[in-house]
């Protein structure tokens, strides 16, 4: 029989084979994870429609999952400009009086009547497909680290999504995560580390000056310095998250026991979702959950280093970053480790927009994984298409080449 070889989605006819389902699987059990806690904590809201809610975003979750998991790999190339226009043409539409929904200072949502959506979502997605397009076009054309081609548009691509998302929207833990969803794609692609340490220092900056600006961000900042300073008022978020993990302990208080939900903790079912986790499951349970984190991070590194070509091993980049910036940060800030942001954790976070696109874009990665060399192989220079292109993750290329030929 002869081997079943994979449309020109692939770039190239790699064989096809079965898939990475334990993407599939981690993905499943997060899901689940967040659908138990968010059912422990609905009844002390006193909203019996939280649980269907998430119910119901978790089924369009998936639905968005199998689509993006069938959708040829070459469609993404041909819409990434829409995508991206889209995401950017619905953040700008929360300017509009009326249709903006302002919570804690930050206005992230558009009002859609019974529902609501955050753009800066769809415009994670959108940059992701973007960039792997872009920056893969520049690798092959030679130009990645011309100042002009590449650099500077970078540059002013950045200025822009900054002022929209930590301007107007005033949402600086999105920004971050944004941020780190460029550096990590730029780092895979093989810019040079001297032109990605001037373009990390320069974002740096741009965020002392985004943070001393705004005063409820200096006020964060403070807080964060220092939470025993004003328990009741500027640290009282903080202050009751910690409460919460600590009195979780090393079982944790049992599934439905716990106290904070009462009242105590803001955004319990969002953005702190973490500590109610934690106080529920104690350090076992958490730490579980950060085990399942950190295992689908090494499965899109693993994707990463055996993708066939550049193109795919950037839009596996963009996702690990959003990823790990996202639990990075949410679970940072519920630790004390980080100023508090108000950024959702994958998967667990009561939420529509956000759960929907990062599971699209696990189908993609889903997707990708289909056509990824099945072993590692060391690395031919003779071979090595993608190491004359200057990438960094390139030790299957010679694999894919191989197969190719």
């Amino acid at each position: 029989m002869r081997p079943r070889l994979a449309r020109p989605e692939a770039e190239g006819y790699i064989r096809r084979h079965r898939p990475d389902y334990a993407l599939v699987l981690i993905t499943s059990l997060l899901l689940i994870f967040g659908a138990v806690v968010v059912y422990t904590i609905s009844p002390a809201l006193e909203q019996s429609a939280v649980l269907y809610r998430q119910l119901l975003h978790i089924g369009l979750a998936a639905v968005a999952f199998g689509v993006a998991s069938v959708m040829p790999l070459t469609w993404w190339r041909k819409v990434h400009v829409p995508i991206l226009l889209s995401g950017l043409a619905a953040s700008l539409l929360l300017l509009v009086p009326g249709l903006a929904i302002e919570v804690n200072g930050a206005t992230r949502w558009l009002n859609l009547g019974e529902l609501s959506f955050q753009p800066a979502e769809l415009l994670k997605f959108g940059l992701v497909i973007y960039l792997a397009v872009w920056l893969s076009e520049r690798v092959r054309t030679g130009r990645l680290n011309n100042t002009h081609d590449t650099l500077m548009p970078i540059m002013i691509t950045t200025a822009v999504l900054g002022l929209i998302i930590a301007g107007l929207q005033k949402d600086l833990g999105t920004m971050v995560s944004v941020a780190c969803i460029i550096l990590t794609m730029l780092f895979v692609s093989g810019l040079k580390l001297a032109h990605l340490g001037r373009f990390t220092a320069m974002m740096m900056a741009a965020g002392v000056a985004g943070t001393l600006l705004f005063p409820h961000r200096l006020a964060r900042l403070s807080t964060f310095i220092d939470p025993s300073r004003d328990v009741d008022g500027a640290g009282y978020h903080i202050n009751q998250a910690l409460i919460a993990i600590g009195s979780g302990g090393w079982f944790g208080r049992g599934l439905g026991k716990s106290v904070q939900v009462f009242g105590y903790l803001p955004e319990a079912i969002n953005d702190s979702i973490f500590a109610i986790l934690a106080e529920q499951f104690g350090f076992v349970g958490s730490a579980l959950v950060l085990f399942l984190y950190g295992a689908l991070a090494v499965r899109l590194l693993r994707l990463i280093e055996r993708s066939p070509n550049l193109y795919l091993k950037l839009l596996a980049a963009g996702i690990f970053g959003w990823l790990v910036s996202h639990v990075l940060i949410n679970v940072g800030a519920m630790l004390g480790l980080m100023p508090l942001t108000g950024i959702t954790l994958p998967f667990l976070s009561l939420g529509g927009t956000s759960l929907v696109f990062i599971t699209a874009a696990f189908g993609i990665a889903f997707n990708i994984s289909r056509f990824s060399s099945l072993s590692y192989v060391k690395e031919d220079k003779s071979a090595n298409l993608a190491g004359r292109r200057g990438n960094r993750w390139s030790r299957s290329a010679a694999h894919s080449a191989r197969l190719r030929a």
